[in-house]
């Protein structure tokens, strides 16, 4: 926990409480200043900025319908330049459980801009309004601005009414473009008892105060928030989901408490989250159906003698039956015979399909329900915590997680989407044990280049690459995403205009196997000539030539998804007439903890350099603290792997001279 004077520095960084009375920003009436603003004061180089957000939120009693959570909100955005464009189309989810859900209304929306004649305004239109099915719980409503562009001012107003009422969205303050004002405020019944929680590394004491309800009759409690200049959250490579690390309250209801009435709580724990998912119609049920695959399973296990082999063989076979419909969710939307018979359902019914086969097929098997990358850390419990579900195996004394609604997963390879941290494993019926996430098994790339370069600079030969687990699974998909053509071009850009020809693929179908390319590669220009000697890097394309850790500090932890380990073998045969004079001094270093290490050694051998490399990162995840030690160990790869190799040519009487560096 930060100390106070932290704290009190983090609110001065990053926003400003206002008085008691903030400035009264009137909706569809937009000063002439904000259209001939050219930049953010906060954040000059923004693309955007919230030039207000405002959010009223309060719990309504219906007559018939009972209690409702009402809010209001409205949005002001001053559009800077081109990037800035994705701000005119807003997004907007509503949750739904079943024929209940939240209703989006009262939607208005006008687009200005500065024109010959002086300010124009165009109105949005119903048109430009777009709901869709997001997934099983979640629809989604994507609002589009007409005549927006550089410059322009987007003004937006909507209200949502919510059945929901104890389940209130967090407050965010911090959003990725600066907030030049924001007002939130919450009105809380007095039967109700609630709680703060705050999640972000800022410091928002609320301004609280006591107001009547003349509707219900009843005393309110008011917590607002008023602040101003708050700066944009500043995006970190290896991050899973910045949304986890955004500056937010959230406020829970505890409990109702009803004089003369029995007292109805409303916190959760996970274990009542996890319970009611069990316990629902589309979860615990599904698992015990399986007389829809028995027979034709039995088919496919004919001759598999491990469990192993057994997991292997299902796991494709459900990836063969049912095809993933990109449907998200922990239960079955279809129902497992339906999506069995229609060879398409979400992941809750392509994942508790593939339960009930690995127990027929003898294999223990429970599911995880988990939070997607994407859908962030689930901090406090509630059922919208969890959107995803999978298998847990166990097999030989271990257990392995498995995903069939990727094509290209494999018996402990999950997709990335997946791999947030940690998920909620049942145990029996819906008790439940915390598992992690991230494998333990690396990913490993193994190149092996054997190479001629000219004296010109031209290097020709063979290159054979070798791929593991998450590589191969990434690699395997985007290989099938489109053509041969469209991959090559993309690798030959990714590793710097390089041509590649003569390409190979084995392995592209066979997920439980390695990934193994090989392909002829030609670039020029790969040294430089000063007088009689050449320079170059001998590993060329393959070098890391940029730091991806710039910031001096960080407070987020580091997440690479997985643990890897990139290892290259390169031989160049140097040109006819030259002879080594300098290499690179060889280097063995490791980070403390057994977090990575890196290898370099490069040798003479005849008329060839040649190089040994080893880069490891042996844990998936790292914490902020260590982001000192990180940034220095990727300085000093880039710094090694820029290193020269320097040649001179050969003297008059054919003699090799001494070489410096090396080992």
């Amino acid at each position: 926990m930060k100390k106070p004077i932290k704290k009190a520095i983090s609110v001065l960084m990053l926003a400003a409480v206002l008085p008691l009375t903030a400035q009264e920003i009137k909706f569809g009436k937009v000063d002439k200043a904000e259209l001939e603003a050219t930049a953010s004061e906060i954040a000059p180089n923004a693309s955007a900025e919230f030039l207000y957000r405002s959010r009223n939120s309060y719990i309504n009693y219906y007559q018939g319908s009972g209690l409702s959570l009402i809010t209001q909100i409205h949005e002001r955005i001053k559009i800077y330049d081109k990037a800035g464009l994705e701000y005119a189309t807003r997004t907007i989810r509503l949750y739904k459980s079943g024929s209940t859900k939240e209703m989006l209304g009262n939607v208005k929306g006008f687009a200005f801009n500065l024109g010959a004649k002086g300010v124009e305004k165009t109105k949005l239109e119903k048109d430009q309004i777009f709901e869709t099915d997001y997934n099983d719980y979640l629809d989604e409503v994507k609002i589009s601005f007409p005549d927006v562009k550089e410059g322009t001012v987007i003004d937006l107003t909507y209200k949502i009414t919510s059945p929901f009422f104890s389940s209130i969205d967090e407050f965010v303050f911090q959003q990725d473009i600066p907030t030049r004002q924001l007002h939130s405020s919450l009105r809380i019944i007095e039967y109700f008892k609630y709680r703060i929680r705050t999640k972000g590394t800022g410091y928002y004491p609320p301004k609280t105060e006591t107001t009547f309800n003349n509707t219900l009759g009843l005393d309110e409690t008011k917590i607002i928030y008023d602040l101003t200049n708050i700066q944009p959250l500043k995006k970190e490579p290896f991050v899973t989901n910045m949304d986890n690390y955004r500056d937010a309250v959230k406020v829970e209801i505890v409990s109702l408490e009803i004089p003369g009435r029995e007292y109805e709580s409303f916190a959760k724990s996970w274990e009542d989250v996890t319970d009611a998912i069990y316990k629902s119609s589309s979860f615990g049920s599904e698992l015990d159906k399986k007389n829809y695959f028995e027979d034709e399973l039995d088919a496919e296990l004919a001759g598999a003698e491990s469990a192993m082999q057994r997991a292997e063989r299902i796991l494709a076979f459900v990836k063969k039956k049912v095809r993933w419909n990109e449907s998200r969710g922990y239960g079955a939307s279809e129902g497992v015979k339906q999506a069995y018979k229609d060879g398409e359902g979400n992941v809750g019914d392509i994942n508790l399909m593939m339960i009930a086969m690995l127990r027929h097929a003898g294999i223990p098997t429970q599911p995880v329900l988990l939070s997607t990358r994407d859908n962030g850390i689930p901090l406090f419990p509630t059922l919208q915590g969890f959107n995803y579900v999978i298998a847990a195996a166990e097999i030989g004394g271990q257990t392995y997680l498995l995903d069939a609604s990727d094509k290209y997963s494999g018996v402990g390879v999950l997709p990335v989407r997946a791999l947030n941290w940690l998920g909620h494993k049942f145990t029996e019926k819906s008790a439940t044990e915390i598992i992690g996430l991230n494998p333990t098994e690396k990913a490993v790339e193994m190149i092996m280049m054997n190479v001629s370069m000219s004296e010109d600079g031209v290097l020709e030969g063979q290159v054979k690459r070798r791929l593991t687990n998450h590589y191969a699974m990434i690699e395997r998909s985007d290989y099938h995403e489109g053509t041969e053509e469209d991959f090559l071009t993309e690798m030959e850009a990714a590793y710097g205009d390089i041509e590649i020809s003569d390409f190979t693929l084995g392995g592209a179908a066979e997920t439980e196997k390695p990934l193994e390319e090989s392909f002829t590669v030609y670039a020029e220009d790969v040294s430089q000539v000063v007088g009689d000697k050449i320079l170059f890097s001998p590993l060329f394309f393959l070098a890391q030539d940029e730091n991806p850790l710039k910031s001096d500090k960080r407070e987020y932890p580091m997440d690479f998804g997985f643990p890897w380990q990139d290892s290259f073998i390169v031989n160049v045969q140097i040109p006819e007439g030259y002879q080594v004079a300098q290499l690179p001094e060889s280097v063995s270093m490791g980070l403390p903890n057994n977090m990575g290490s890196f290898k370099f050694v490069a040798r003479q051998r005849g008329a060839a350099v040649s190089l040994n490399v080893s880069i490891s990162l042996d844990q998936a995840s790292i914490p902020a603290e260590q982001y000192g030690i990180m940034k220095e160990f990727f300085r000093q790869i880039v710094e090694k792997e820029s290193e020269q190799v320097v040649l001179t040519k050969t003297t008059a009487n054919g003699s090799q001279g001494s070489t410096t560096g090396g080992r």
